[in-house]
Parts: structure tokens; sequence; C-alpha cells
């Protein structure tokens, strides 16, 4: 995980069952285009990242992503979002005034859906796969399909889960909370704020830390991704499908939205606050109390608000 490899860490999720054409039009009253194409689907992923018998949400459609998917050779593949897709794509297809709303309500029982944490009685789940040398202070809650490896040292009153993977010999401060759904919001057809299933995950790499009562969301499809010797202070916010690489560190009281990438080698000072779906480079530098609203490349260092480019202090 030096460098993230968007084929290797965008794997989708996978549900432990199946819905079939009838099972998804009685829950969302829409008729899948053409269904003799389609025989089920058993998780889902996004148009970059292509597995047969999963389910996509598209919420705007180009040229090159209906290429794409016209071209894939992956099986009972379905496709769900507004009408636009009906005469841009050949897959099958679910044509929705609220697609976020169906896409949510076939993710809610693909995955039996309803956040583990409300409701798993026992501290650490049966399903949950934890290596004998993992350090367990007290209060600590273990979700449902996590995987805790070798040498972890897990602090007093830690939430992780479900499907959160941690590397091995990293340790989580007190208070922390890993894998739980962010702000994900969509409104459905009576204008209500619902909230988007999150079933991505998330993964930490070898010899991670996470800071005392910070925050790493879910992934929503994909897992949020640290990858090794990451570093994360304390109070510290990582959005659900976040990216950071490699012995990248996050100091304390900086919160990141979601759909950020960020490159390996970096510093993001105390009490940033960066946009969704930014791109930050490898070697950057951003100053204390900036607020990033736009992209930062290889190497540059950025301040102020909103941050702009400052020269290096040995340039």
């Amino acid at each position: 995980m030096d460098k993230i490899n968007p084929i290797t860490f965008k794997p989708g999720s996978l549900a432990q069952k199946k819905l079939t054409a009838d099972q998804i039009r009685a829950l969302c009253n829409a008729d899948i285009i053409d269904v003799e194409k389609f025989d089920y689907i058993d998780g889902v992923t996004t148009a970059d990242s292509l597995f047969s018998n999963r389910i996509i949400f598209l919420d705007r459609i180009n040229e090159t992503i209906a290429r794409s998917l016209n071209a894939t050779k992956c099986e009972s593949v379905l496709v769900i979002g507004k009408g636009e897709i009906n005469s841009a794509i050949t897959l099958p297809r679910i044509v929705s005034d609220i697609p976020r709303h169906d896409y949510s309500k076939i993710v809610l029982e693909l995955f039996d859906y309803l956040d583990p944490s409300q409701v798993q009685k026992e501290n650490i789940h049966p399903s949950a796969q934890i290596h004998p040398s993992v350090n367990i202070s007290v209060g600590t809650f273990i979700g449902e399909n996590s995987v805790i490896e070798e040498g972890v040292y897990l602090h007093p009153n830690i939430t992780i889960g479900p499907k959160v993977q941690i590397g091995r010999g990293s340790m989580l401060k007190s208070g922390c909370v890993i894998g739980q759904p962010g702000l994900g919001l969509y409104r459905d057809e009576k204008n209500i704020p619902r909230h988007m299933p999150h079933v991505g995950g998330v993964i930490l790499g070898e010899e991670t830390e996470i800071g005392a009562l910070s925050f790493i969301g879910s992934g929503t499809i994909h897992p949020t991704i640290l990858g090794h010797h990451v570093k994360i202070d304390d109070l510290v916010k990582v959005g659900h499908n976040d990216r950071i690489d490699a012995r990248t560190y996050v100091v304390g009281g900086t919160q990141i939205c979601g759909s950020v990438e960020i490159g390996a080698d970096s510093w993001i000072g105390p009490n940033v606050s960066i946009r969704e779906s930014l791109t930050i480079g490898h070697d950057a530098f951003v100053g204390i109390g900036s607020n990033v609203v736009e992209s930062v490349g290889n190497g540059e260092t950025v301040m102020g608000n909103p941050a702009r480019p400052v020269p290096k202090k040995n340039a």
C-alpha cells in the first residue's frame, strides 16, 4: 500500500445473499429493462471497477462511462440511474426518478443493513477475526466481519466495524471510531433526508496510528483506505471513501470530507479543512488552519483560507 492502486483497492462490496429481478421489482416498484440479460445481484460496485452480479448507481453518465459499461464482459450487471441512462447503455438497468432512494432500498435489503453498532449484543462479534497477539483494552467494541492482524494495540473504549481490516502493528488510541457510517445523505420522494447505506468498511495498513477521539468513516461502496505507516493525530475526521497513501501525517483537529485522495509522504497540518472529492498530491504540505477548496499538486505547499500555493522555505 505504498501507493494505492485504484483497481486493487476498489473491490466493491459482496453481500451474503442474492436478489433476483422479481425481488428487486418488489422493492422499488420499477421494471428492469433488458431483464433477459439479468440473473441476480450479490453486491455493489462502481462503473470504474466492474464485477459480475453487482448493482451500480450512476449519479450521472458520460460517453466514457457508457462506453466502458457497454463493453464489459461482466455478467448480470444492473445499473440504476435517471432517464438519461436508458438510451446510453445496453446493460440491464432501472430508470428511476429517485435513483438514490431506490438504490438504497435495494442495498438495505441485499446486505440486511442496519447499523450493527446499534444492535450488536456482544462487545466482539463472533465473525470477527482477531490475531491472538492483539492487545484489547476494556470497553472496546469490534463489529461483524472485522479483521485485526498481529500485534495491534487497542486502547480503551474504541468502536471498530463492521468490515474493518487493521494491519499488523497498528495502534488505536482511546475513544476513536473506525468504520461507522458518515453523513452520506439523499432526499426521498417526500423530500425527507435519508442515509445512504455504507457497506464498504475501512482498511488500515500496517503500523498505522489513529489518535484519541478520531473518526474514520466507512466507505459507501469501496472501503475507506489508510496506507502503511499513516499517522492520524487526535480529534481528526477522515470521511467516507477517502484514501490516504503511505507515511502521510494528519495533525489534530483536521476535517477531511468524503472521497478525498491524499498521496504518500504528505503533511496535513493542524485544524485543516479539505473539501470533498479533491486530490492532495504526494509529498504535499498543507499549513495550519488552511481551508483547502482546490486540489494540491505533488510536492506543493499551500496555506491560508482559501489555501494557496506558497514557496517552500528551502526553495
